[in-house]
C-alpha cells in the first residue's frame, strides 16, 4: 500500500489544499479524504472499499476515525522512506 501511495506522491504535486477545505474542524473522516483524493491530480482511484480501507488503517494510527494533520504527515513521512 506504501509503495502505490509513493507513486502517487511521486507523480503529482500533494498539497495541503487538496485536503484543506476538509480540515477545518481539524481532523478528517475517511469520507472527506476519500472524495479529496479524487480530487487531486492525477486522481486517486481505489479498486474496493477494502483497498481505501487499509490505507485509511495505516494513516489513522490512533483508530480515532478521522484522520489528524500530524497523522498525515506521519503517514506521508512512512511512506517517503525507501
Amino acid at each position: 500500500m506504501y509503495a502505490r501511495l509513493k507513486a502517487w506522491m511521486s507523480a503529482c504535486s500533494l498539497t495541503r489544499t487538496a485536503v484543506a477545505a476538509s480540515w477545518l474542524d481539524g481532523s478528517v473522516s475517511p469520507d472527506e479524504f476519500s472524495k479529496a483524493l479524487r480530487q487531486v491530480e492525477p486522481p486517486i482511484e481505489f479498486r474496493s472499499e477494502v483497498e481505501f480501507q487499509k490505507l485509511w488503517a495505516l494513516i489513522d494510527t490512533d483508530n480515532s476515525g478521522s484522520m489528524s494533520l500530524r497523522e498525515l504527515q506521519d503517514a506521508l513521512t512512512r511512506a517517503a522512506k525507501p
